[in-house]
């Protein structure tokens, strides 16, 4: 998640720049309690309280508070604020508390101004029932449904007894569930909802603890055509998409001495040293194209038990039944997709190992040319973006989600979650037969898949939200 977020400078928040106000409104510091992440939250002493304008309560977007509750922003003079959901996995140190503000006590605000996208949606507040409002030259959103929980995926709670709790996740309570992508067809695709029912119960110690009951689902099918999202069944269904799932083929492998033989033929002349005693294999896959088998050898080579066994892997490329290795291949990535054009095969990771058993969500792709054999890392071609996570192919085009990633630190990170995005910059695209990028739409947050009429949409698998990428519009959810 990518930065040039011009902080126009002041006191470390970014979204300001101050430009004039279309007009000033009366705002309240709320008396009320509210809790951030499961932590009291100053108002009186907070140089960033939330208000309370119109009877909605205000949520300030400084850099720090937005990345604590998932959220990422940028600003840019022209082109204004952008806030969008993604979670950097970064937890900066808590906002400072040196302001002086009277619970109760009324301010002056004044209704935004300036271009606001959020999650890539251009937001005309001239328009909004619930304006978004600039205090102190930070600007605020009002924790409404379509904000808090449609756009930030935020769970908020209120109690006039204990206040406002607002959490960056859904706090499952009693119920807690999931989206899965399970099919791909033609003219739709299905979506799985996995539920999990609790029952509340007091713990020896106190308070109160949740016993899992029991599990449902519901299914969902995503018309292309209309764009819609409709339910159609509360009973599992099959999953038939298994994209980016490898075969174990570990049956087709031997070992003798210090070689590893595939289909009977020698794969692997020589293994280290160190693996000669302990040739016990971790993993053998095979990804597959319509011409083309993408192999992932991997050896451990010493007795340290597992999940930090060490280990050598081996990437290999199957192609008119000839066998041959990787040479571009960073042995320490972690290969998730094989896709191929008509001129060109790509082999596809989707995360780097750090160290030990740690991997961070680094990817790559390789480009194979078919005529000459060559290999391309398409990341050493585009310097701005450190991470292309392949999706697909359609129209004989490679689609992928390009990510600023981070700076040199953070490809050392060992966290699932250390990718950072530049808003301005990263999003979805299509690399063409020049290898050269297209970009078909700004960054947003989500699990993306192609159908097979070249469609791309992302949907979130928390809340289903789903958007079609392709025409910049988001899936209507028909009511159940």
């Amino acid at each position: 998640m990518k930065r040039k977020l011009l902080l126009c400078l002041l006191l470390g928040v970014l979204l300001w720049c101050t430009p004039a106000y279309a007009q000033n409104v009366s705002v309240q510091v709320p008396t009320f309690p509210v809790e951030l992440n499961d932590v009291a939250y100053d108002n009186q002493r907070a140089n960033y309280p939330l208000l309370v304008y119109q009877d909605i309560t205000y949520f300030p977007m400084t850099y720090r508070m937005t990345r604590s509750m998932g959220l990422i922003t940028a600003w840019d003079n022209t082109k204004g604020l952008y806030i969008a959901q993604h979670d950097e996995g970064l937890y900066p140190e808590d906002e400072k508390m040196n302001g002086k503000n009277k619970l109760g006590g009324k301010y002056t605000a004044s209704i935004a101004d300036y271009p606001i996208k959020v999650n890539s949606w251009s937001i005309d507040n001239s328009k909004e029932p619930y304006p978004l409002l600039n205090f102190r030259g930070v600007t605020y959103f009002p924790l409404s449904w379509r904000y808090a929980h449609d756009e930030f995926g935020w769970n908020i709670k209120w109690d006039a007894k204990t206040g406002l709790q607002v959490r960056p996740y859904q706090d499952h309570g009693t119920v807690s569930s999931s989206y899965a992508l399970i099919q791909v067809n033609e003219k739709d695709a299905l979506f799985q909802e996995y539920i999990t029912d609790y029952e509340e119960y007091t713990p020896e110690g106190g308070g109160i603890g949740y016993a899992r009951i029991g599990d449902r689902y519901r299914a969902y099918r995503l018309n292309y055509a209309a764009d819609t999202l409709q339910k159609v069944s509360d009973k599992e269904e099959e999953v038939t998409w298994k994209q980016d799932i490898g075969e174990d083929v570990r049956s087709e492998f031997t070992v003798r001495g210090n070689q590893i033989f595939y289909k009977g033929k020698v794969l692997i002349e020589e293994l280290p040293e160190e693996c000669l005693d302990h040739t016990n294999i971790l993993a053998y896959y095979r990804f597959v194209s319509d011409s083309a088998n993408l192999l992932d050898v991997m050896v451990r080579y010493t007795e340290t038990p597992a999940p930090y066994t060490p280990y050598v892997r081996y990437v290999f490329l199957e192609t008119n039944g000839a066998v041959k290795k990787m040479t571009q291949w960073n042995e320490l990535d972690y290969p998730e997709k094989l896709y191929e054009t008509q001129n060109a095969y790509y082999v596809c990771s989707d995360a780097r190992n750090v160290f030990s058993r740690f991997y961070n969500t680094l990817s790559t792709v390789v480009k194979v040319d078919k005529a000459s054999g060559k290999e391309t890392i398409l990341n050493d071609l585009y310097s701005q973006y450190k991470s292309l996570e392949a999706i697909g192919v359609a129209d004989d085009k490679l689609y992928v989600r390009a990510i600023y990633f981070g700076d040199e630190d953070d490809l050392k990170r060992p966290d699932w979650y250390s990718n950072k995005v530049n808003l301005f910059q990263d999003g979805y695209f299509y690399i063409d037969s020049n290898d050269k990028l297209h970009k078909v739409h700004d960054y947003v947050d989500g699990e993306a898949f192609l159908t097979p009429n070249g469609k791309l949409y992302v949907y979130n698998s928390d809340t289903l939200q789903v958007i079609n990428l392709t025409d910049h519009k988001k899936v209507t959810r028909l009511a159940d």
